[in-house]
């Protein structure tokens, strides 16, 4: 294994498995970093992009929340780096972060999820980008982000974590093969630890081009996809299955078995046909209710990413839930970017969140825009806005992420930027009621006071 204590200050060669240590120091405060992809997006993309998931996993046993993002380097060169910051629920106090990578690209795509096994390690899961290799990394302590040992190198990009309970790890990422035409093809493979790993086994579970999203509920995996035909960005129609194997086989919602790889267009697991409806969608999130039910949350658009600006109206917020016979479609709200990404949650009490940049910004139909809570009392039938969290501001904010068993006092965070030149990103988070704080951008102690937003 490789070990270090926060920033990197030497990089040696790659390998499978590294055994040659390295040390630094952490970081200096939370800086998000500025991203675009031509004709698409840009902005901050400090949580970006939704591919990756979790972001952040708040641990009942530390009584804190602990996330990565993507940062950017304090000598202000757009060189991405890999960070984790923690808030400490019982004293309100946020954690100077740690440096995991300094990554020498500034592309978001390579930006981190994360997950936390049984006995408090923290896993951070740094995707691959084309050329750039994927790590997999391990807090040294539970519930500690000063050191890491570094695991893997390996081509997984969009990763998406999951420990279960008996310790077993599930990750699915995703692949390019461009000799077949199958740009984008899923899969998944499992550690019996978290510490090795085993690409070479992995389960190929869909061909021709998709982007996914998964959650696991009591042992059970759910995944919802969308169709990216020949490999083209006209993501299109709306898929959803199931696994109780954590991965190896794959059912349909009511339990019919699903052939792998899947191939398209494909019929099984198949909720929506957006297809015929000649629209598309932009997966933002996946959760279970009460019940254990997915729940499925997002954007439904007249065009594909290409395609924004007033052209690609309409676009609804969109949530599809299933309720153990059917599954039931409702819109919350309309929205004038294919990227403007949020989270949802379900409390104890079954009232629901969404939370995201809905509202538009300084820079309307561009990525982001200003943060609304929305609120539902009835399953996603009806929504109410719940709380505008930002207004008047000088920046778009983008990409809110909710923590995975999330607490009250940090419910989500996210990053702002300006979309049409590079800026500064700041980062924010805010509780369940809506009250709103940002990070400080220079810390110089160990644990400091967020900036309260008025």
């Amino acid at each position: 294994m490789k070990r270090f204590t926060g920033a990197i200050t030497a990089m040696l060669f790659l390998s499978c498995l590294l055994t040659t240590a390295f040390s630094a120091q952490t970081g200096d405060g939370y800086r998000g970093i500025w991203y675009e992809i031509g004709g698409a997006y840009s902005g901050g993309m400090a949580t970006y992009p939704q591919h990756q998931m979790p972001m952040a996993v708040y641990a009942p046993a530390a009584q804190k929340t602990f996330f990565v993002y993507g940062g950017e380097s304090a000598d202000g060169r757009e060189n991405l780096q890999m960070m984790i910051g923690a808030f400490d629920h019982q004293k309100k106090l946020l954690a100077n972060p740690t440096l995991v990578r300094d990554c020498a690209t500034n592309d978001a795509h390579a930006n981190p999820c994360m997950a936390i096994d049984t006995k408090g390690h923290i896993f951070i899961y740094c995707a691959a980008r084309h050329k750039f290799s994927g790590r997999i990394y391990r807090s040294c302590k539970p519930y500690d982000i000063s050191a890491f040992d570094q695991l893997v190198d390996t081509y997984m990009p969009y990763p998406q974590a999951w420990i279960a309970d008996d310790g077993r790890h599930f990750l699915k990422y995703t692949r390019y093969n461009k000799g077949n035409g199958s740009v984008r093809e899923i899969y998944s493979t499992v550690s019996q630890n978290g510490t090795a790993w085993d690409f070479k086994k992995s389960t190929k579970i869909a061909n021709d081009g998709h982007y996914a999203a998964t959650t696991l509920h009591k042992g059970r995996l759910w995944m919802t996809l969308n169709w990216h035909k020949s490999g083209s960005d006209k993501r299109t129609n709306l898929y959803v299955i199931r696994s109780d194997d954590l991965g190896t086989s794959w059912q349909t919602t009511d339990g019919k078995p699903v052939s792998l790889p899947m191939n398209f267009p494909e019929t099984s697991g198949l909720i929506r046909d957006y297809l015929t409806e000649k629209k598309f969608i932009y997966l933002n999130d996946l959760i279970t209710d009460a019940k254990g039910n997915p729940v499925i949350l997002y954007v439904e658009a007249s065009g594909g990413s290409k395609s924004q600006g007033p052209k690609g109206d309409p676009r609804r917020w969109m949530t599809a839930r299933y309720d153990g016979k059917q599954w039931h479609f409702h819109p919350i709200c309309t929205v004038d970017h294919n990227y403007d990404y949020g989270n949802l949650r379900i409390d104890t009490k079954g009232i629901w969140r969404a939370i995201g940049a809905t509202d538009a910004g300084p820079h309307p139909y561009t990525t982001g825009g200003e943060v609304v809570l929305w609120e539902s009392r009835d399953t996603g039938v009806t929504w109410k806005r719940a709380k505008a969290l930002t207004k008047n501001s000088q920046r778009n904010h983008s990409y809110v992420r909710v923590p995975t068993n999330f607490a009250p006092e940090f419910f989500g965070y996210w990053a702002d930027g300006d979309t049409t030149q590079c800026s500064e990103s700041d980062l924010y988070f805010c509780d369940w009621d809506g009250n709103l704080f940002r990070m400080p951008r220079k810390i110089a102690k160990p644990w400091v006071q967020p900036i309260p937003v008025p």
